[in-house]
């Protein structure tokens, strides 16, 4: 709250956001498990925010605007993997400006793998594939467009006990690529850790 009205960082004349939503979703599990939902939400006074090149977050109002869309994700689960899909699709509109809503792609497609070799051991590889999508940059007033995109994180882990421990590679093709203009997303990275469950599962009655 402080972020968004401050007077240094946010906008102090920022309008609380009211909307309508509706939504109509279902579940099956019978063998694999599918979900899906389509959903209407439509805006007055949305809150909408730009980073500026300091990196600072500055919030404003957009008198009207909508999102709809649908999502649908499958899940399955047998002895040596489990992997989640999950696809979004947004129809979004700023309608006082007549525009796409900023950074917000059509498209999205996600997943999840698991592979379990060994019993103690997980291979795992997340992806994410976004279309592209658009900025408008209000020093030019002109908008921008943002390519799609696809990055691919991937683990190796070793569970023993109540500790995980695990090298993780993020962005592995080390593509270069942007959520929002101006800002890149971080390259190729790896990552050493150890993970710790505090809470014991119980015995099976």
């Amino acid at each position: 709250m402080r972020s968004m009205y401050s007077t240094s960082s946010g906008n102090p004349d920022l309008l609380s956001e009211a909307g309508t939503s509706w939504e109509l979703g279902f579940t099956l599990s019978k063998g694999i498990y599918l979900a899906g939902a389509v959903f209407l939400n439509r805006f007055k006074d949305f809150i909408d925010t730009i980073r500026l090149p300091d990196n600072t977050r500055r919030f404003f109002n957009i008198s009207k605007a909508h999102i709809y869309g649908f999502e649908f994700q499958m899940q399955k689960s047998i002895r040596l993997l489990e992997t989640t899909i999950n696809y979004t699709y947004l129809d979004h509109k700023n309608e006082t400006d007549s525009r796409p809503l900023d950074a917000l792609p059509n498209h999205n497609l996600n997943f999840d793998l698991n592979f379990f070799p060994l019993k103690q051991f997980r291979i795992g590889f997340y992806g994410l594939l976004a279309s592209s999508s658009s900025w408008f940059d209000f020093s030019s007033s002109k908008i921008l467009d943002i390519p799609s995109y696809f990055y691919l994180d991937a683990v190796l882990a070793y569970q023993w006990k109540q500790l995980e421990l695990f090298i993780k590679a993020t962005n592995i093709f080390d593509r270069y690529f942007y959520t929002e203009p101006i800002f890149p997303c971080k390259g190729r990275t790896l990552e050493l850790g150890i993970r710790v469950n505090l809470l014991r599962e119980r015995p099976a009655e």
